[in-house]
């Protein structure tokens, strides 16, 4: 049983470093600090990462996006969790405080992913010692209102990862600006994520990569009414995300296999739509007191799909509410039929700075 236990806590365990876009082991791009590229919010979570743009009091999505950072956030606490199937856990902590000086926001956090305990064993399955594997992040994101309508925004990182005996250090930077126009609750944003370098590797022979990446986002609300879309494009820097599988085949009518070649136009389609993520929010009363989200991201719907299995892997849902004090949301991302990613998270604010005009830098 325990080696049981094991197999299955490791197939876990690839499944959360990849989760986020597990194409790109498939079309061989290859690097480490994964973790990096999961979601610090549950409301990011719930509305499947289409959200990067949406202004507003939610600090956790400012954690991912630092130009998203505004007044509204002062003195805001925030904590967030993700369950994974196994024990897996991924944690955030933050707290946002604006500067009257500086008349710049800012925001610490700190991200502490555990993996929990796994079971040694040699090159024969002997068990030996059993270690521990975990990750984590510190940062501070600092954000800048240019205009009524620009702001921009940086986080910095320390990053860290053990695994047993054997760790890798390395910095790295997010850079982003984000247009606001309230009159037509439309939001605009690119997003420039980890670019740094590796501080200390695993090994001397390792060549371990950050997880660079561009994002685009928009946000719009729809009138007067509670309904509001996003979508944002990823992996901005590569065009082909698809991956060609041998083994998937079709029958014909005679019973027999052929290999399944889609058309260049069809490739192209596909293609476009790895890069896109969706998501829909409805929100019933004037301070966010309840919300309803989903989701959707067709990469990993396909990425995750199973010949002949039907699942709704790519979709997510969740919910969001305002009770006293405290704001919670509520997240499960269907990854496949193996189970599902849990996120919730609790925030409140101890009051926030008079709105203070915007200067130019």
């Amino acid at each position: 049983m325990d080696k049981i236990y094991a197999t299955l806590k490791n197939i876990c365990l690839v499944l959360f470093l990849t989760n986020t876009t597990i194409t790109d082991a498939q079309v061989n791009s290859v690097y480490n600090f994964s973790f990096l590229k999961s979601s610090p919010s549950a409301q990011l979570t719930a509305l499947n990462g289409s959200s990067i743009a949406r202004s507003g009091k939610d600090v956790s999505v400012a954690a991912y996006n630092p130009s998203l950072l505004s007044i509204e956030n002062d003195k805001q606490l925030n904590f967030q969790s993700q369950f994974v199937p196994s024990g897996i856990s991924d944690n955030y902590f933050g707290y946002a405080f604006f500067s009257k000086k500086l008349n710049t926001i800012f925001y610490p956090q700190i991200q502490y992913l555990n993996y929990g305990t796994f079971i040694g064993a040699d090159a024969f399955g002997n068990k030996t010692t059993d270690f521990t594997a975990r990750e984590w992040a510190f940062s501070i994101g600092a954000a800048k209102q240019l205009t009524e309508r620009l702001s921009i925004g940086v986080t910095g990182k320390l990053i860290n990862s053990q695994f047993d005996v054997i760790s890798a250090r390395a910095v790295a930077f997010d850079l982003a600006g984000t247009y606001h126009n309230p009159e037509n609750n439309f939001d605009f944003t690119v997003l420039l994520k980890n670019v740094g370098g590796v501080l200390k590797d695993f090994s001397p022979t390792s060549q371990s990569q950050l997880p660079i990446d561009v994002q685009i986002g928009l946000s719009k609300r729809l009138g007067k009414s509670p309904l509001r879309f996003s979508l944002a494009a990823d992996e901005l820097t590569r065009w082909s995300l698809s991956y060609s599988n041998p083994y998937d085949v079709i029958s014909n009518s005679l019973d027999n296999t052929q290999q399944n070649t889609p058309t260049p136009f069809g490739n192209a389609v596909d293609n476009v739509f790895r890069h896109l993520k969706f998501g829909a929010e409805i929100n019933f009363g004037a301070q966010d007191n309840f919300l309803i989200r989903a989701g959707y991201n067709y990469r990993t719907k396909q990425e995750l799909v199973l010949n002949n299995i039907r699942s709704f892997g790519g979709l997510s849902l969740g919910v969001g509410f305002r009770l006293g004090g405290f704001h919670f949301d509520y997240a499960t991302s269907l990854q496949s039929t193996s189970g599902s990613i849990q996120h919730i998270g609790i925030s409140t604010q101890f009051g926030y700075s008079k709105k203070v005009e915007p200067t130019t830098m």
